[in-house]
């Protein structure tokens, strides 16, 4: 226990000093899925080394490390760290992937519209929606179908994540697969997201697992 929160305490500390001047931004989430209500507040912390996610309410953060290529997850409550390479994590959720596949082939119609669906033919539109205002910033809309599943965007232009390209592209193609359910239109749809320019500051997602999530900030530091 005593190694595991000096690993911890090292961690935030490293996190701490090196996304202290970068980029942090506080949200709140609100929604509905799967019929169950959703209203949490995280504060996302950049850097172009790390990605630190804060969410105080379940005493839970996660630490990307995008040079060394790990993700950590940090238990405060079980004084717990949980390691996992971008590589392992990528074999684990293909396996998931196959046996979401397998399972989705005996699943009702109405079930697999329910989660996005999984037609490898599905087309994505991206529009400019107008302009958009969120916690005083400047934002430039944009909607976005792919398939069953409609996503509202509002970016800020003037910000840009302090993390590589490349290993952001990397993270993005990882973040999709964590949303096996989702299938190919999940895929496609974060695809897209990734080539929009700015940081998002209001989201919006529906037709994925029955929900319905706005996702938007409440505070900008820079």
């Amino acid at each position: 226990m005593k190694k595991a929160a000096g690993l911890l305490a090292c961690l935030l500390l490293a996190a701490a000093s090196l996304l202290a001047e970068d980029l942090t931004i506080a949200f709140k989430t609100q929604g509905r899925v799967m019929g169950m209500s959703i209203n949490g507040t995280q504060t996302h912390y950049y850097s172009a080394r790390f990605q630190k996610t804060v969410d105080a309410a379940n005493k839970q953060d996660s630490l990307v490390d995008y040079e060394k290529a790990v993700f950590y997850t940090i238990h405060h409550k079980k004084k717990k760290i949980e390691t996992m390479t971008f590589d392992d994590m990528a074999k684990i959720l293909e396996a998931a992937n196959q046996k979401m596949a397998a399972a989705g082939a005996d699943m009702p119609a109405f079930m697999r519209g329910m989660l996005g669906g999984g037609d490898a033919n599905v087309k994505v539109k991206v529009e400019k929606a107008g302009s958009d205002t969120v916690v005083g910033r400047s934002c430039q809309k944009y909607h976005v179908t792919a398939g069953k599943l409609v996503w509202d965007q509002s970016s800020d232009p003037s910000l840009k994540m302090p993390i590589s390209p490349a290993a952001l592209a990397r993270f993005t193609k990882l973040r999709a697969a964590l949303n096996p359910m989702g299938g190919e239109a999940l895929r496609k749809l974060y695809e897209e997201l990734s080539k929009i320019q700015g940081v998002p500051l209001r989201t919006t997602m529906k037709g994925f697992m029955g929900g319905d999530t706005t996702t938007e900030a409440t505070e900008v530091k820079v």
